[in-house]
């Protein structure tokens, strides 16, 4: 290496992973090549599109799936505030608040919101949230919500265990354990609405994966830090989505970003796959082995790709799973040899599932509740957004076109994500194996059995077909015929979910080539999902890599995804959990805890069907107990401390 120069670093794709791990190395002196095999689109998984149907003369915002950026997502969301925008804001400015999480029934009942701004909304729209609470409660009351008192009292304990499990007990026994398990989801007297909301509903939205198949360690924790994130009037929204569509709003202004900023130290190269990895084997004793060089091809018009060698001083692989599976069997087996944790990536990649959205074009406008949508018993897990209310100052600037003589008013992207699964109108065959005009025909056929509760008038209504300019309709560009079969569709971005023991499977960012880091949604983080946080954490983990490697300092700090103590309340109870686990003991629940907890909640579900005048003041003098509680929790933790300490 030229020491009179900075290291090079090659990044092999272009995703949320591969841009990450260039901004954390260019700002700190490294230069960068980023190779990209798509021509015209950065970000990966997470862009957006813009398509022009084959009737029309225009183009149109369509998402490659919907966007979610949960309150406790910690990395992905600083790298977003280093991002500049005019007028001394950052990309992270364009995430707004979504107010509601909403559960569709295709059996005629009404739509059930979820308020997702608790605590804050209690001081600032105390009114308007006492309202909706007790809209929630009735709705469980009268059967609406078929979730019996015992169901529900069965869920509060298993939140309640989660808050006051330790980690140890997580990453052993929760990580072998399904949610639908952990839940006793299948348990006829808890309703049939339980498995259907509080387990499969949960999954689909939260960590995009399914109940009997996603571990607790990860869907349990993901829904204790979103139940803090929605309770904690100190902490900012629950959930958030961007005001644009994804490439207007990130991803363009990143990307340009990082040319403006950083010039010549970043080169970029699109619309070229990297085919092998050259390694250069050892030769000393004691040396370890490392890449001398990748190969690209590169196509020079209309010749045949001819292969390309580029060297840098370190390489990063920011690419999925399928794909570096591929290239590791194909092109560069002796990485099996070299590396043998490398070796689980095709037992990892089978985890795979499809999770890709469609996006209809409406011709009225969706007064209903902002917020993801699930509809509850859709055989294809079907969630969805209407993206229209997000997107207002940008489609006042870009306003969306008329069709044959119609406005387009409303963008409802949606996501399905069980293509095994039979069909209603075609109950002969799975989502894969429709034509792409039975796929929307389907989809929309499912939407359509909802009711839908227009916010303005208060009515139920559910949409028609003549409500969809279905000529328009987008299926996600990553769907394609499958070559092999006509008859089938294949799809190009599996991704990659959650499952029972597969955290063992996950490899590290760093690998036992000294040179060769990786950074993508299926390395070992603090969060085993598939999505944009994780994918930032394995990137910046990757990058510390390159510092340790390169005797730099300055490592990227990542986010711990620790559950939160309820202002050291749950503390006290983990400890004790943990010397049970030490002991080989199940979890206990900590009664004098779980008591008061328990009793908070009756107390608070019955205070708020009372008048405003009364409501209020008992919840200010709730929290006041609240505090004396935490008070004396406090202080047993300090005695608990010394006397282990002495």
């Amino acid at each position: 290496m030229d020491s009179n120069s900075s290291p090079k670093v090659i990044i092999i794709g272009g995703g949320v992973a591969g841009l990450s791990a260039a901004h954390e190395l260019l700002k700190r002196g490294f230069r960068v090549t980023i190779i990209e095999k798509s021509p015209d689109y950065f970000g990966g998984k997470a862009r957006s599109v813009s398509q022009q149907p084959e009737e029309a003369d225009f183009l149109l915002p369509a998402e490659h799936g919907f966007r979610f950026f949960p309150g406790f997502y910690g990395n992905i969301t600083q790298t977003m505030k280093e991002i500049p925008l005019a007028g001394g804001k950052s990309v992270y400015d364009n995430l707004v608040p979504v107010p509601y999480y909403t559960f569709l029934f295709t059996d005629g009942r009404k739509p059930v919101d979820i308020p997702l701004n608790i605590g804050r909304s209690l001081f600032f729209k105390g009114k308007k949230l006492i309202g909706e609470l007790r809209a929630l409660i009735k709705a469980f009351n009268d059967g609406s919500i078929d979730i019996t008192t015992e169901g529900r009292k069965n869920f509060t304990r298993a939140v309640f265990q989660l808050y006051t499990s330790c980690e140890e007990r997580f990453m052993s026994e929760y990580e072998r354990i399904p949610w639908q398990e952990f839940i006793e989801a299948d348990k006829p007297q808890y309703g049939k609405d339980y498995k259907l909301l509080l387990a499969e509903g949960l999954t689909k939205n939260l960590v995009a994966c399914h109940a009997d198949k996603a571990s607790t360690r990860t869907g349990g924790k993901i829904l204790a830090l979103m139940l803090w994130q929605i309770f904690n009037p100190w902490l900012g929204e629950a959930d958030r989505v961007l005001n644009a569509p994804t490439n207007e709003a990130w991803l363009i202004p990143w990307v340009d970003f990082l040319k403006k900023e950083y010039g010549q130290k970043l080169e970029i190269i699109t619309g070229e796959r990297v085919i092998k990895l050259e390694i250069v084997p050892q030769k000393l004793k004691g040396e370890r082995d490392s890449l001398d060089f990748i190969t690209y091809d590169y196509k020079d018009g209309e010749r045949r790709p001819q292969p390309v060698k580029i060297k840098g001083d370190y390489y990063i692989a920011a690419i999925p799973i399928e794909r570096l599976r591929s290239m590791i069997k194909k092109r560069s087996p002796e990485l099996y040899r070299i590396d043998p944790t490398l070796r689980l990536l095709p037992r990892l990649a089978k985890h795979t599932e499809w999770m890709s959205g469609i996006v209809f074009y409406l011709n009225r406008e969706l007064n209903i509740a902002n917020g993801h949508i699930t509809i509850t018993d859709s055989p294809w897990a079907i969630t969805m957004i209407s993206q229209t209310p997000y997107w207002e100052d940008y489609l006042r600037e870009k306003p969306l076109p008329e069709f044959r003589g119609q406005r387009i008013r409303a963008v409802l992207s949606v996501v399905v994500s069980n293509w095994d699964a039979k069909g209603i109108l075609y109950p002969e065959r799975t989502a894969k194996e429709m034509s792409f005009d039975q796929l929307k025909k389907e989809v929309w056929s499912q939407i359509g059995r909802c009711a839908f509760l227009d916010v303005k008038t208060k009515q139920p209504f559910t949409l028609k077909e003549s409500d969809c300019l279905h000529e328009l309709s987008f299926v996600d560009d990553s769907i394609v015929a499958d070559y092999r079969n006509p008859s089938r569709l294949f799809n190009k971005e599996p991704l990659l979910v959650n499952s029972v023991t597969t955290h063992t499977l996950r490899p590290d960012a760093h690998t036992r080539l000294d040179n060769f880091f990786l950074a993508s949604d299926y390395v070992k983080t603090n969060s085993d999902l598939a999505d944009m946080d994780t994918a930032n954490e394995a990137a910046k983990r990757a990058v510390n890599g390159i510092l340790l490697q390169a005797g730099k300092k300055g490592f990227c700090k990542t986010a711990t995804y620790a559950l939160p103590s309820m202002l050291g309340l749950f503390i006290l109870a983990r400890k004790i959990d943990e010397r049970n686990f030490r002991h080989g003991l199940p979890w206990r629940p900590f009664n004098l805890l779980y008591g008061f907890l328990n009793y908070s909640y009756l107390f608070l579900t019955y205070i708020i069907k009372k008048p405003l005048i009364l409501a209020i003041p008992a919840i200010i003098l709730y929290l006041a107990v609240l505090g004396v509680v935490l008070i004396f929790n406090f202080i047993v933790l300090v005695i608990v401390s010394l006397i282990r300490l002495l």
